[in-house]
């Protein structure tokens, strides 16, 4: 069944040479295949991630949603490690390796003021479904104007990744959509 697959996806890859699904196959020739045949393969490459000021707490609440098959992929090939996130024993394990790689992809600046290295911490993870559930947030007490925030997750393993995110602050809210091409937005109130 695999090797059937397999040779689909070559097929369609070589026939459809400027399609960006059988691009992202040529892009990703150091990766083994084998991460990508599996029952849960899927062909949309989105994340999403939810920013909440608390006003009780005075904490911005930040929600990561992604992939576990494919942030299982990005971070083995990353960090040379062999990470299933699916083992709750790894999970609770791999903080390190995900803050590292949350910290690199992922920056909310407020007021000119990077926080995600320095007071963005990892509350809990959770694996629902398809998906990982990181759950972070950080004090903030102040007056907020601008918000800078770079959100790469995931481009470094798909061209064609898209990241959602919803930000909430005291009544404004506002959607984003980053990308490869598009990884920074700023707002200002």
């Amino acid at each position: 069944m695999k090797r059937g697959i397999l040779y689909i996806s070559l097929i369609i890859c070589i026939f459809f040479e400027n399609n960006i699904y059988a691009n992202r196959f040529f892009h990703l020739q150091s990766i083994d295949l084998q991460d990508y045949i599996t029952p849960t393969f899927h062909p949309v490459h989105i994340s999403f991630t939810n920013i909440e000021y608390n006003q009780t707490t005075k904490k911005f609440e930040i929600l990561i949603k992604l992939f576990v098959d494919d942030f299982n992929v990005i971070l083995n090939r990353k960090y040379g490690k062999n990470i299933n996130l699916n083992d709750n024993q790894q999970l609770k394990g791999s903080h390190e390796t995900i803050n590292s790689y949350i910290n690199e992809h992922f920056k909310l600046t407020i007021n000119g003021k990077d926080k995600a290295k320095s007071q963005l911490e990892l509350n809990k993870m959770e694996i629902k479904e398809l998906s990982i559930w990181l759950y972070y947030d950080f004090s903030y007490k102040g007056v907020c104007s601008t918000f800078d925030i770079y959100n790469s997750l995931m481009t470094d393993l798909y061209q064609d990744q898209t990241n959602l995110l919803i930000f909430t602050y005291k009544d404004e809210q506002k959607a984003f959509k980053f990308n490869i091409g598009k990884p920074k937005e700023q707002l200002t109130l």
